[in-house]
């Protein structure tokens, strides 16, 4: 394995920790590659909204930052992932030498079949206690 094929792309489907992660490890990277900098790339793949838990401003600043770092955030579904190949539900391919995996948690089916007030992400509505 070289450094040189395996660091061209990274896909990552992720969190805020892992965003936090993969700038760092940017940084990390382009100090220690400083010639093949230019030929990475980082490509964030996220079902509904990066950040979708926080307020609107704060997923628009995040994004301008990521994209101002020449981070590519990308929305879809996750249908496959194989050997150097992720592939999402509408059937668009992304290539890549590092894989960060990082998924969220939904609802499970027992929350689902409770009889008590969701949010519109199918979560519990609780009170500020």
């Amino acid at each position: 394995m070289t450094i040189q094929k395996y660091c061209w792309s990274i896909a990552c489907v992720c969190l805020l920790a892992t965003m936090e992660y993969i700038l760092s490890l940017q940084q990390d990277l382009k100090r220690m590659y400083p010639d093949r900098a230019k030929a990475m790339r980082i490509t964030i793949i996220e079902a509904k909204e990066i950040l979708g838990t926080f307020d609107y401003s704060l997923r628009e600043y995040a994004a301008q930052k990521m994209s101002k770092r020449g981070v590519r955030l990308h929305r879809g579904v996750v249908q496959k992932v194989e050997a150097g190949k992720l592939t999402l539900q509408d059937g668009e391919e992304f290539t890549f030498g590092l894989c960060i995996w990082s998924t969220g948690v939904g609802p499970t089916p027992f929350i689902s079949s409770l009889p008590f007030a969701k949010t519109g992400a199918g979560r519990l509505v609780v009170d500020s206690q």
